[in-house]
Formats: structure tokens, sequence, C-alpha cells
């Protein structure tokens, strides 16, 4: 091992900018060094270097006492099997002599990988569920790689790892490629146990004679460092991933929060200390989590099946499939009338309200696959958009100043997010018409000359337009989309865009559909933007995107907003404009208890009727018959009589308006108590903790 000595005469003999020849009887190669790169303190120094035609290299020299039990050749001889793209290439290999050392020094060349270790890649971004999952498959793919020969990292931490980001050119989607450096630790399963035997009987000897506990502190420290293998290492390579994902975890849609919850299930099995039962498998691990997601995306595709319980799905975010969700929501809704009025409408209120139902509702897909309702009863074609998924996931823990950066391309993303939902809806709103079942004009337009003068609008510098079979607004959708992407990965790299921000972007593009197709000249395009609360999103970016957001009466888009209370900034959007404000909270307490419990009762109903129940709300629950809780608690209690608060008014009365709330109460009430066993979860553990645990 190198000695503090021996470690400072190596680094001042290898200074930058000077020449090195590694060396092997077969080959030799010069190499020009640049700055030093790495250092483990113990084994090894790495320099970045060029060769003679340029290409950037990593020039990894290690101490001999490494491959005392070993040959270098030997061991490069198996690692070059290796021709996976998901490690760093190892160009050369051989020996290093250096002035002032009686003894050469191995040598490996590597490929110089771009991006960001793992470490710093976690420090930097937030990573969505889909992203771990695409990282922690390809990190299981490398190791399955080298378990095919036989093969052990032996250094596989998370500055090893490097992550970086690229755009796919076809799908326009991001894509996160990850790859293994340091490929000069890759050695044969039995020589790492040969190596750690070695260190374990050093350590020994040293105890033995008498050595001091300084002197054996820097040996025992990196035995620590090295007894974690592969395996171990993937798994906190998981959980430093996993984190990052779930330092969000109280802001997640409900089935990422499942999938979350159930992943800790495999990572429990991963180290469990019972070789029998542990998961180490990289393919066992890619296919438990992929049951994992699959369990909890399916828990929300609801497809034609009875409910499992009626109270399953309490928020209408849960539920993705519109044609469940039209079955379940309740049409006594008492602020669905003036929601459905033709004109500009913000719509607040506390969590739980059911102000996302009712966006939901007006939308023309729930419309569609709503059995109830005609399409002839449209009034405006309303294009539903949730603002949890793709603005606060992407942009809460962006600060002040980065957005402020970025303005322009922010709200050019807000534009295409909006007109790629739009015409996802005209798209169905095409079939619908190929089918017989309405006639909206889409089929009788001029859909090349729609199409180009959209896609000159959304993309001006872009190329010809080429439908090559698509359908016109599969085509615009899959444009706005990969645009969309375009900007996100400049956001992400907070470049500034010199042009002014383009706010009349979807207005324009709205009025030149118009233009093209004369049922929009009547018929208004209404954006229902829901959950869109400064307590999802930051206020910096709502006073941006407000300058795409209209509530003018006239013309088209409309806009339909809900928010929490005081969760939306107006400025720059109510000024001088007239919209309809509707406060849920406010009407539901004003609504006459019978009003009241019945809207609840309808809800209940419906998913009683859903989950095959045949008998009803006020048959299950009864009638409490209490006028006031205060006044009915005072005689039950003077009477020293057990008592009970159970009917369909009583909880409408409990809950005030808080329909998740309601439906929590009314299980509480209605299902019997069940026993589950939950794992210690891991959330929160640190890199450290983890090392501490598995060397215990």
């Amino acid at each position: 091992m190198l000695s503090g000595e021996n470690r400072a005469a190596l680094i001042w003999a290898l200074q930058a900018q000077s020449s090195v020849t590694v060396a092997r009887p077969s080959a030799s190669a010069t190499y020009t060094l640049g700055e030093m790169i790495g250092d483990d303190g113990m084994q090894s120094v790495v320099w970045s270097a060029h060769d003679d035609v340029g290409r950037e290299l990593a020039l990894k020299v290690i101490t001999p006492e490494y491959y005392e039990t070993k040959s270098l050749y030997d061991e490069m001889w198996y690692a070059e099997k290796l021709r996976s793209p998901r490690f760093a290439e190892i160009v050369h290999f051989g020996h290093l002599s250096l002035p002032g050392f009686g003894q050469e020094f191995p040598v490996v060349v590597m490929e110089l990988v771009q991006g960001v270790s793992v470490r710093e890649f976690v420090a930097r971004n937030t990573l969505l569920i889909d992203d771990f999952v695409q990282l922690v498959k390809q990190l299981l793919q490398a190791r399955a790689e080298l378990e095919l020969l036989d093969l052990v990292h032996d250094d596989l931490h998370a500055g090893n790892v490097m992550i970086a980001e690229r755009d796919d050119a076809l799908s326009g989607t991001r894509e996160l490629v990850l790859r293994v450096v340091d490929t000069g630790s890759i050695k044969r399963a039995s020589m790492r146990d040969e190596l750690l035997r070695k260190l374990r009987q050093r350590l020994r000897d040293l105890e033995e004679g008498g050595a001091s506990p300084a002197a054996t502190a820097k040996l025992r420290e990196f035995l620590a460092w090295k007894v974690p293998d592969d395996h171990l290492r993937s798994v906190e390579l998981m959980l430093l991933l996993l984190n990052n994902v779930q330092a969000n975890y109280h802001r997640s849609d409900p089935w990422e929060r499942q999938f979350m919850d159930g992943i800790e299930r495999i990572l429990h099995l991963m180290i469990d200390e019972d070789v029998e039962r542990r998961l180490d498998s990289p393919a066992g691990i890619v296919a438990a989590l992929r049951e994992v997601r699959r369990a909890a995306r399916a828990t929300q595709l609801n497809e034609d099946r009875p409910l499992g319980s009626p109270f399953d799905y309490p928020s209408s975010e849960t539920i993705l499939d519109d044609a469940e969700f039209a079955k379940l929501f309740s049409a006594v809704c008492p602020w669905l009338p003036e929601c459905q009025a033709v004109q500009p409408v913000y719509l607040y209120g506390p969590r739980g309200c059911g102000k996302s139902s009712v966006l939901r509702w007006l939308s023309f897909k729930v419309l569609l696959s709503d059995k109830t309702r005609s399409v002839a009863d449209l009034k405006e074609v309303g294009v539903y958009l949730s603002c949890s998924s793709e603005l606060r996931s992407r942009f809460l823990l962006m600060s002040e100043e980065s957005l402020e950066r970025v303005q322009g391309r922010v709200i050019r993303f807000f534009g295409l997010l909006l007109l790629e939902e739009l015409f996802d809806t005209l798209r169905v709103m095409q079939e619908v018409e190929q089918e017989g079942r309405f006639v909206f004009g889409l089929e009788d337009s001029d859909s090349v000359g729609l199409v180009k003068a959209m896609a000159a609008r959304i993309d001006p510098s872009g190329s010809r337009v080429r439908l090559q079979g698509q359908a016109p607004f599969e085509y615009l959708r899959g444009l706005c989309r990969q645009l969309r992407w375009q900007e996100w990965a400049q956001i992400r790299q907070r470049r500034a865009d010199s042009s002014d921000p383009d706010s009349a972007l979807v207005s324009d593009v709205t009025r030149e559909l118009g233009h093209f197709v004369p049922f929009f000249q009547t018929t208004h395009i209404t954006f229902l933007l829901d959950d869109y609360s400064n307590q999802r999103i930051p206020v910096s970016l709502q006073r941006k995107l407000n300058q795409t957001i209209s509530f003018a009466k006239q013309g088209t888009p409309l806009f339909k907003v809900s928010s929490e209370y005081d969760g939306m900034d107006l400025d720059g959007i109510q000024e001088g404009r007239e919209v309809l404000e509707v406060n849920c909270g406010e009407q539901y307490t004003r609504l006459n208890d019978a009003d009241g419990y019945g809207f609840l009762e309808d809800i209940l109903n419906r998913r009683l009727r859903e989950a095959k129940y045949s008998s009803e709300a006020r048959d299950i629950l009864g009638l409490s018959g209490y006028t006031s809780f205060a006044k009915a608690i005072r005689e039950e209690m003077a009477g020293g009589e057990r008592f009970y608060y159970h009917g369909v008014d009583c909880v409408h009365q409990l809950c005030s308006g808080d329909l998740a709330l309601a439906l929590s109460v009314v299980k509480r009430l209605f299902e019997p108590p069940r026993l589950s066993w939950r794992l210690q979860p891991l959330r929160g553990w640190s890199h450290e903790q983890h090392i501490k645990e598995v060397s215990n």
C-alpha cells in the first residue's frame, strides 16, 4: 500500500504536462498528463491524460503490492473480455518506470467518461420514478455482465459510477446513461477473496506484533471499505438514488408513493443476512422492481372490474381510467353548475373537497367515456391538465434565480405542455368523427395545411413537415412533446434563451385552429388547469406561467383553474378581467343538512354499486339525527351512556366538505380494522449508515 511518504513522492514525480510511457513486452504508448482526478489514499492515484491523437483518457497508477498475488497481464486479459458499453473501455495497460523509485508501477489506461458521478448527480437533480428505474436497470445490467464472466469490480462506489444525459433523436425523450468507470479495479472473483484474505492477515500480523492503534487504523479503515462486495455496493447506490426520489415523497402522486413503499421490501430482501432468502441476482432484482412498479400502476388503471372496496381510490387523482372516474363522479356536486358556465373560472377550496373531480369531469375525454352523457351536449372542449405531475415534479426545487434565468424556456415548456394535451384531445375527437358518432368537421378540414400552419407557429425554425402516415394531430402532439423535451434539457442545464418569452403561443395556435375548423369558431377550447397551487409549485413559477393564462371572457382559449386557498397569484391574470370565483368551502357550509349529506350519500352509493354491494349508504349507516353535536355530547355524557356518531348526516357535518376525509371516516365505521405487517422503512438512510450496517 502507498505510505504517506511514497504517495507524496509519486504525486510529485507525475507532474502535469509531463510525458509518461506505459510499456509491456508487446506494446508501449506515451501519454501527456493533465491533473490528478482520483486518489483512494491507499492503493492508487488517477490522472487525466491524452494520447498523441488527443483522446481524453484516465491513467491509473497502482501500488505494486496490489499485484503481489496476481499478474497485471492475467487480470487485464479477463477484464478486457468486457465489451459492454456500460463500462469505460480499457485502452492500454503496462508498467511505468519513475526516477527515484526502485520498482515499476502497474498502470491501466482507460477511457475518460463524460458526465458526473452518481453522488454529484443526485446533489444537483431531482429524480423521478422512471429515472430511478432506468438507472437501476442499467446498474444491474452492468453487474450481470460481470457475473457472467466471473468478474467483480471491487470498487463500485458512487464516485465510480457516472451518469450522463442524452436526448433520444427519434422520440425526443431524455435518456439517462449510466457507465461504470475505474475498470482497472475489475478482477476475477477469486482474486478479490485472496486480496481480502491478505489484508486481514496483514492486520492480524500488525496487531499481534504490538503495533499501535494509530499504525493499524488506516489499514483497518481500508479493509472496512473493501468488505462490501459488488452486490452490497449496488444496494448503496440504489439507496442513494431512492433517497433522492423520496425527498419529495409527500408531494408525489399516489402510485409513486405506493412504488416507494413497495421497493423498501425489495431493499430489505437484498440485505437479508440469510443467504438463502437474500435477493442478490441482478435478473431477480430487476424482475422484482418491475413487479412493484406494475402493481403500483395497476391500482390506478381500474379496467372493467368491480372496485375491490367502496373506499378504493379516495382521490380522483388515483383513478387513471376515465370511464371508471365517470362512474364514481357525483353530478349533484354543489359547485358543478357554476363551473359548467362557458367563462373563465377560478375554483378554490381545501384539499379533498372535489376540485379536481369537477375540472376533470368537464374534460372532453371524460365526457366521451361517460355513457350517461352525449357528445351533442358539448358546450366547450375541455382539455384537462394536472399541474402536479409535469410542473411540481420538475420545477418545485428550482431557485428563484434559476427560474429567472430560464423564464423564456419555462413559459415555452408550459405552452408546449398545454398544446400537447390539446392535440391529444383533438386526436380523440377525430377518432369519434371517424366512427360516425359526431361531426366536428375535423375530417373535412385541410389536414396538410392545418399541420403546416400549426407546425410553423410552434417551431418556426423547424424543417419541412413530413407526416409519413401519421394522423395529423398525432404528428403535432409528437412535435410538441419533442420540442418540450428539448426545452427541458436546456432548462436543466440552466441555459438562458435570448429571445423574449412567447406567452402568446397557445392563444395563437387555438385561434389558428378556428380558421381551419369552423366548429371552433362557435365552440370554445377550455384548458382545465388542476392543482395550479403555490403549495405545489413555486410562486415565482406561477408568475411566469400566468403570462400564458388568460381570464378573458371573449375568444379562445378559456381557462378554468383550481387551487387551494390562497394558492394562486392572480397578478397579471385577473386585472381588468371578469372571472367567476367559486369558493368550494364556503358553498359547502351554506348547504342545508339534507343537501349536504345527500351529496355525500350519492358518492357513497355510487361506490357501493361499483363494488357490487346490494345495500345503500343509508341502509348501512343510517341517520344519526343529531342537530347539534355539542348538545348531543352534553346529553349523552350527563346520562353516563356511551354514544356513537355513525350516520351519513353526522359524517357530513364532521368532515365539512373534505370528501376524502369523509370516505376515510366511513371506511373506519364500515370496515373492520385489518392487521398489516410493515417493514422498517429505509427512507432517509445515508451512505455512511448503510456502510455501518453492512460492516456490522
